[in-house]
């Protein structure tokens, strides 16, 4: 890794174990001198061995309640690296903090460790850049609820997927899912999760093969919403296309299979981007998971959807399904379609 040595990691994540309190200003500020850091005025950190762009500290932006943290984090840059060597650190913070709450993924990979007033956070994006943080609870559990039901840009979004390993407390967690309304935003959403969780796959690792379901990988399919009752939601439209057409993307850590059903008034644009007959009513094509691939994928089913003839997403739900899994629980959060009931 460039940026931090192994030692001047331990340093830092040492330093973010520490007690910030209740997060008003004094407590932090007192946590991060006792590391040996200083705080200017403009609540810049300095003297973070290691760190060639310092740290941070952000204030809470909501504050209302007078008795609210005044402060919603504490972070770094720690340096760049690949995504397989993202194990060492995790073991390092492991070795610091404990067992992880949470693992998942926000244009990034990340690993949280959550109790009651902190959660501390290593995490890597899609650059390599790999950073640490403390924050609090209390600000991000309701930051997250914000999020979910109020944000409309998707760079908002909480996590885009997230998994445990029946890891300690998940206190101050928000669990939700981002609907869109338009197409694009369809193939933004599921843009953005299949890159996170591919990251993901790489920097955490795969379940071992299945001798009976084959390798770890990411299934989902969107089709029609069969069981949508209007008088129940009526934000959403009951649709009229026929559930047996299916769009369904398969995600390996290095390669994609886009697999979408045979139709004549979509066959022509079928064969101009490259699908062949893959039995059973359907054609495939297979892709180097690379972004620009992924991307493409992402736009070409919301493309097809539209060709089936459902008018918005809101006609549109989703499964998926990964397994063999490392995780006890998997879940995807931003599809942009509801998962199915």
């Amino acid at each position: 890794m460039q940026g931090m040595t192994d030692q001047q990691f331990h340093a830092a994540l040492t330093g973010l174990a520490a007690d910030f309190g209740a997060w008003d200003r004094a407590a932090v500020v007192t946590a991060c001198t006792t590391a040996g850091w200083s705080v200017d005025d403009d609540d810049e950190i300095a003297d973070i061995p290691g760190a060639e762009r310092g740290g941070w500290m952000s204030d809470n932006d909501h504050r209302t309640d007078p008795g609210a943290p005044e402060y919603d984090a504490v972070g770094m840059y720690v340096g760049h690296a690949e995504p397989d060597e993202f194990p060492k650190y995790l073991a390092a913070a492991t070795e610091v903090w404990g067992e992880p709450s949470m693992f998942g993924g926000s244009r990034n990979v990340f690993v949280r460790w959550r109790d009651k007033v902190t959660f501390r956070e290593l995490s890597m994006d899609h650059s390599g850049e790999i950073n640490l943080r403390a924050a609090s609870t209390e600000v991000f559990e309701e930051w997250d609820y914000r999020a979910w039901d109020f944000e409309d840009d998707l760079t908002e979004v909480p996590f885009t997927w997230m998994g445990d390993k029946d890891g300690p407390g998940m206190d101050g967690f928000a669990m939700g899912e981002k609907v869109v309304s338009n197409w694009d935003d369809v193939a933004e959403a599921l843009a953005n999760t299949l890159l996170d969780v591919q990251l993901g796959m790489w920097a955490l690792g795969t379940a071992d093969p299945d001798p009976e379901l084959g390798p770890d990988r990411l299934v989902i399919t969107l089709q029609a919403d069969t069981d949508l009752d209007e008088e129940d939601d009526e934000d959403r439209d009951a649709s009229t296309v026929d559930s047996d057409l299916k769009v369904q993307i398969v995600l390996y850590p290095d390669t994609l299979l886009l697999l979408v059903s045979d139709g004549d008034e979509w066959q022509d644009e079928l064969t101009a981007k490259g699908f062949k007959p893959y039995g059973d009513g359907v054609q495939a094509r297979d892709y180097t998971a690379d972004p620009a691939a992924i991307t493409e994928a992402a736009q070409l089913t919301a493309i097809f959807l539209r060709h089936f003839g459902f008018e918005s997403p809101g006609e549109v739900t989703h499964d998926s399904w990964r397994h063999p899994s490392p995780y006890s629980y998997f879940t995807l959060t931003c599809v942009g379609v509801p998962e199915s009931s």
